[in-house]
């Protein structure tokens, strides 16, 4: 699914933790060179990945020296869109420029490749061959984990706005670089990615 990125880590220590309203998914990274890449995965991933979902809507990865964030906006029922900054802890210098530029351009694909899945799966779930299934126990427990979240805010009259229970919300743009920045992390690339079903225009 993501063959760049599983180049770059060792699947079999991929783990999921769910907490409250937040899980945390984390790998180490690969130990042997992958002919799928032309560069160091350990120099990008550091000792471990870290991706962090707090509910409903926001995300924090971490590779390293690396920090990216997404803020998924729901732009209807089937489309969304996410906004994706990076943050880096160096900025200064050749060899911070081409590793900046390597990881957004990974970063790139990653995020790529979830718009095409995420598509496939709206195609899928509005056909007539589609029935729901058990969620695999080994490497869905984020996904249960969120759809347990969501079916209690429905369920609930406590803390609705539009029929979601506001439990996350992403700091304000000022204050959000001045928490990552007390990380030692400089923003540097923003972008706006939108996914929408096939044959169907963005807005």
């Amino acid at each position: 699914m993501h063959p760049s990125l599983d180049a770059q880590l060792d699947m079999r220590s991929y783990r999921t933790e769910t907490f409250g309203e937040y899980s945390i998914q984390t790998s180490h990274p690969a130990q042997a060179p992958d002919a799928r890449i032309d560069f160091d995965a350990q120099a990008r991933i550091g000792a471990a990945a870290q991706y962090v979902g707090l509910y409903p809507n926001f995300m924090l990865n971490r590779y390293g020296p690396c920090l990216d964030t997404n803020h998924v906006v729901p732009d209807g029922p089937d489309r969304c869109q996410v906004h994706y900054e990076c943050f880096f802890q160096e900025t200064e210098g050749e060899d911070a420029r081409g590793f900046i530029e390597e990881s957004i351009e990974q970063s790139a694909i990653t995020q790529r490749k979830d718009i095409a899945i995420c598509e496939s799966v709206q195609i899928g779930l509005r056909s007539n061959g589609y029935e729901r299934g058990r969620y695999a126990p080994r490497v869905e427990m984020g996904e249960h984990h969120f759809h347990r979240l969501l079916v209690g805010c429905t369920r609930s009259s406590s803390h609705m706005f539009g029929g979601f229970r506001v439990v996350a919300t992403p700091p304000s743009r000022e204050r959000g670089r001045t928490y990552v920045t007390n990380f030692g992390y400089t923003p540097l690339a923003r972008a706006t990615l939108t996914s929408a079903p096939r044959g169907a225009a963005p807005s």
